[in-house]
């Protein structure tokens, strides 16, 4: 599947979809979409050119590099004010995560994200089996805007930080390009 963006390249990234239903009154789930799919990936970069960056990058800070592919399984978009796609409206998707060149799911994602007139705001929570979560968090302005900060996690990943660096692959899937501190 093509990976669209939306509303001059405000992007989708991920969250805890469970609690976006509370508190919605006449919002409602809708199956018509505006073109909106799970991670976007930047279309100014490459994932040859996001991984080489995000492995730069943590080589200089010391950083620990994390690359998954995403595959999203199920979204959804509300539409609050039932008026189209604007300002308020949410988009939120699960999907399997797996080593970038591995075949075995070794966990998954969720998220939700919140529209404004040029903007969307997201939060994220990435769960590796055995592992622990790691949580994402922040603002996409553009398209080629892509980059996100790692906010925490449990399990291996209390206390962590550093950032995510999304593109796109082969068949719709994303590369998820983790830089994380400690």
């Amino acid at each position: 599947m093509k990976r669209t963006l939306i509303a001059g390249g405000c992007a989708a990234v991920l969250a805890i979809g469970g609690g976006a239903w509370v508190g919605l009154g006449s919002a409602t789930a809708t199956t018509t979409k505006p073109g909106i799919h799970g991670w976007p990936g930047s279309t100014a970069s490459t994932a040859a050119a996001t991984i080489a960056g995000v492995k730069a990058d943590a080589a200089n800070a010391g950083s620990q590099v994390l690359l998954l592919r995403e595959h999203e399984v199920r979204n959804t978009f509300i539409d609050v004010n039932n008026d189209g796609f604007g300002p308020g409206d949410l988009f939120m998707f699960e999907s399997q995560l797996r080593y970038l060149n591995g075949a075995k799911v070794i966990g998954q994602d969720s998220g939700r994200c919140t529209f404004g007139p040029r903007y969307a705001i997201c939060d994220a929570t990435i769960q590796l089996s055995g592992s622990g979560k790691i949580i994402i968090y922040g603002a996409s302005f553009a398209r080629t805007d892509q980059r996100y900060a790692v906010t925490g996690g449990t399990g291996n990943y209390q206390g962590v930080g550093g950032q995510l660096n999304v593109a796109n692959l082969r068949h719709g899937d994303s590369l998820l390009a983790f830089e994380i501190t400690r």
